[in-house]
């Protein structure tokens, strides 16, 4: 097969997702993140097991359609969306998009308007404080979402909006936490 070779085990796959599904309340919903492994057999595999797909970018949309995933499971969340994905995920009509900014909000709520739909729309929140143990800390002033202190003035905006359906927030703290507390 060459070099460099990767092999996924399913059974490994399998026996994680089961310890998962056992760690947490039944009635949370566990999204794969598309940016981990998009390879079209992995997508494939995982969208037989979780609820979902966290998708970050235009091409993650598409493969995770091609893959034959429901786009309704999708959430769709990352800076620097552009237009035309965007006007994609509501052609598609992704389960959600994550708005980054007012800016985001309202390049979404144009297409709507011109497309003659409703958009699902959650808010980032970029959270006021910052996780000290994770490797990658996405907390206090940061270039993604909008900030904490910016969320009520922007649910305000949305509520008798008939374009846009608010579906709720969205915090991505930070990663690589191995600390439970």
């Amino acid at each position: 097969f060459g070099t460099p070779l990767y092999l996924y085990s399913r059974n490994v796959v399998l026996r994680r997702r089961d310890m998962l599904r056992r760690a947490l309340p039944e009635d949370v919903q566990i999204y794969y993140a598309v940016k981990a492994n998009p390879h079209s057999d992995i997508i494939s595999l995982m969208g037989r097991l979780y609820d979902g797909f966290d998708i970050s970018s235009g091409g993650e949309m598409k493969k995770a359609l091609n893959a034959g995933n429901f786009p309704e499971a999708m959430s769709y969340a990352g800076p620097g969306k552009r237009l035309s994905e965007l006007e994609f995920a509501l052609t598609k009509n992704i389960g959600s998009i994550s708005i980054e900014s007012v800016q985001e909000l309202y390049h979404i709520r144009t297409l709507c308007k011109r497309m003659k739909v409703t958009a699902r729309v959650m808010i980032r929140v970029n959270p006021g404080f910052d996780l000290t143990q994770s490797g990658m800390g996405m907390g206090g002033p940061r270039q993604f979402g909008i900030d904490e202190d910016q969320v009520p003035e922007v649910i305000a905006c949305m509520r008798d909006d008939d374009l846009i359906d608010f579906q709720g927030i969205h915090i991505f703290s930070g990663s690589q936490n191995l600390n439970a507390q």
